[in-house]
Formats: structure tokens, sequence, C-alpha cells
């Protein structure tokens, strides 16, 4: 088979023009919403894994920027792409769930004599919790959605942003890239420390950075030199090529994971993952094709089934993680925390993955039928 001629105005060869699932990168959709999970559970004195959160938010919001554009940047260059039926098409998967979520969290609440305020639940339902400047709105009810009303921002983004670094010369890119990254750092420095959650972690337009780095991988991922490194790692003399490529991104996440406690919060908490997640996504793309034995462990189909339930892990953890722990409190038990996590754990899943098909699919296929038009 002939390659893909190059571009010379841009380095980088076309599009790949059929959509690929890489079951790496879905096997390590579970690991990371696990992480997102423990940033949230503590029992007796072990706390919450921070790490985790910020960690696995990073991850994904960069992972949807690099499968995006697996999954439509052809048909964006060849101008078959639909904005519309693309966004109601992410609406409809995530959109009902968080309202169930919303109301069960606005239903505790009134249970628990709380109260629920009417402007909160309003920008909870409308998907702009994240893009008002106060963590009483953006963490409010179910506190982790503010992941979806910045994800449906970068949607709408997407092809614009998908064209922009597809199209632009290395040179022009580079240089772009940089002055971003520069503004990126006086920013994260800058800000108040009272603002860095609202401002750094959470507002759409500086998170969507995270988003554009994943397309930006994309077009890596989809060049020539890709090719070229799978032929020099699978190289037959060579096999321990494999286990440095798989080593290099694990050893990474292991130093970064070191560091996390030494640095300040406005550091790790986003800026620290930038130079990491993208080399841990390449790396496993890369050798998803033919890799050593943690690419073969990655790829086991238990595990690329439970990455296809992150987001309903995403949106019911947390109400899990109470219902679990309440009862154990409430039942005077202590498991001790191994025990009360792997219960955590194990809920979770059964719940998202009843969730999934007996409310999430049913619903997105009737949606798609009656609602969204090809």
């Amino acid at each position: 088979m002939n390659r893909p001629a190059k571009c010379a105005k841009t380095g980088f060869t076309p599009t790949l023009r059929r959509p690929i699932m890489i079951r790496t990168l879905q096997s390590l959709r579970l690991i990371f919403i696990l992480l997102v999970l423990f940033s949230h559970l503590s029992w007796g004195d072990v706390p919450p894994l921070r790490f985790g959160g910020e960690c696995g938010v990073s991850f994904f919001f960069m992972l949807s920027g690099f499968v995006l554009s697996i999954g439509y940047g052809a048909k964006i260059e060849e101008g078959r792409f639909s904005l519309k039926t693309f966004y109601l098409k992410q609406l409809a998967k995530c959109y009902p769930l968080h309202l169930l979520t919303l109301l069960a969290f606005a239903l505790l609440d009134l249970h628990n004599g709380y109260g629920v305020q009417a402007g909160k639940l309003l920008a909870n339902a409308l998907l702009l919790q994240s893009w008002i400047p106060d963590n009483g709105y953006n963490f409010s009810f179910n506190g982790v959605a503010w992941f979806l009303s910045d994800i449906m921002f970068f949607y709408l983004l997407f092809p614009w942003l998908y064209s922009a670094i597809r199209k632009m010369p290395g040179r022009a890119l580079a240089s772009t890239s940089a002055a971003v990254a520069l503004l990126y750092v006086w920013l994260v420095v800058a800000v108040p420390q009272g603002l860095v959650n609202t401002v750094v972690y959470v507002f759409p337009p500086v998170r969507v950075v995270d988003f554009a780095i994943g397309i930006l991988l994309y077009r890596l991922y989809a060049s020539r030199h890709t090719s070229e490194l799978r032929l020099w790692i699978s190289h037959g003399q060579h096999r321990y090529r494999y286990a440095l490529a798989e080593m290099l991104p694990v050893g990474l996440m292991v130093a970064v994971y070191l560091l996390y406690g030494e640095l300040p919060k406005r550091l790790h908490a986003t800026l620290l993952f930038m130079p990491i997640l993208p080399a841990v996504i390449y790396a496993f793309a890369v050798l998803d094709a033919s890799g050593g034995r943690l690419t073969r462990l990655l790829q086991n189909s238990w595990l690329t089934r439970g990455g296809g339930l992150s987001l309903e892990v995403y949106m019911t953890h947390i109400l899990v993680i109470r219902g679990v722990t309440g009862v154990l409190v409430g039942a005077g038990i202590d498991l001790g925390y191994a025990a009360t996590a792997l219960a955590c754990v194990a809920m979770t899943l059964v719940t998202a993955l009843a969730t999934k098909k007996y409310f999430v699919d049913k619903l997105y296929l009737a949606l798609k039928k009656h609602v969204i038009k090809p």
C-alpha cells in the first residue's frame, strides 16, 4: 500500500480516513476515571486522592480532543461535518444523565434540609455553572458536572480548532503554540490564589487549552513520524523497545505523582500535567497496534468495557460514595479504607453499568431516532 503523500505546506500526512477504536486508550479511560473517584473518597484518616481528580480531568479533556479528531477529522476536512448533528449527538449522550443526577442531588439537599437555590439550579440545568466565577456555583449539586459545562463549550469550538491546528504550517503552529503556552503560564502564576479553582481549573476558555492539546497530539499521531516510530519500536531485533516505550510514560506519571505534593496548588491544578499526559496518550495510541506486555494487558476486553462506562462512573460516583459510606457510618461499621474503597468502586461500576444499559443508551437511541437528524 502506498503511503499517503506528505503535505508540503504543513509537513504532515492527510487525516486518517477511517475512525479507529484504540483499545489501550479505552482501558486508560477506566484507570483515570477511577483516579477521579478516589479523589472524592475519604475514610478514617485517609484523605481524598486530590492528585487523581486534577490528573483525571486533564486526561479526559485532552483525550476528547484526540479521539474526536480521529472520529470526525476526515468529515471536517472533506466538508461533510455537521456541527448541529454532532452537537446534538454529544448532548444526547450526556445531558439526560446530567439532569437525572442533578435532580437526585437537589432532592437530597431538600431531604437534608439544605434547601435549593434557584440560581444555582438553573445554572446547572443549562450547563453554565463553570462560567460563573464562584466555586459555590462551579461545584454545586453534582459537583463534577462542571466538566460537562466545559466540554460542551469545547464541542462548539471543535471544528474551528481542528481546522486551524491541522491546516496551520509547522512554523506558524510552533510559534502560536509557544505564545499560548507563555500566556497560559503567566495566567497560572498571576491569578490570585482564591481564584485558582474557578479560573485555572474550571473556566472553559482556560481549559480549552487541554482540549486543543489533544487535537495537536492527533496531528502528530496522523503524521508519517508515527509510522516511522512504530517501525522503530517493532524492529525484530530490538524487542526491548516495547518495554522502553511502555515504561517511559508510566515512569513520567510516577514522577509527577511524587512531585505533586511538593508544588503549589496553582501549578498542579492543570499545568503540571500538560507535558506528561500527552506523552501517555500518544505512547499507548502508538503501541496499540503492536506493543509489549503492558499494552496487551490494556487491551483486555474487561478493561475496555469498563472504559466504556467512564461517563456513567463520572456522573454517579459521588452519589454512590455518599450512599455506601452513609450506610456504613449509620450502621457503625468500619471496614477500613481498602474494603470501603473496594465496596465503593464495585457499587459504582454496577450502578454505571445499569445506568448506561437501562437509561443512557435507551434514551440516546430514542433521541437519535426521533430528534437528531442525520
